[in-house]
């Protein structure tokens, strides 16, 4: 049997949104929502402000 590692680096640009509660205690929670293929950076914002506390500093 044969094993193998591939260990492969790639530079790529990631693009978010940052909310950020007003009268927000520091330091604050923080919230990354991704999203797999095909869906948008503003759905999952959408979603995580639904679901999260409104202390908790979001990044989608």
């Amino acid at each position: 049997m044969l094993e193998t590692d591939l260990n492969l680096t790639a530079e790529i640009k990631l693009y978010y949104d940052l909310f950020v509660p007003q009268n927000l205690e520091n330091p604050a929670p923080l919230l990354l929502a991704v999203h797999g293929y095909g869906a948008h950076k503003r759905y999952m914002m959408r979603e995580a402000r639904l679901i999260a506390p409104e202390s908790i500093v979001i990044a989608s």
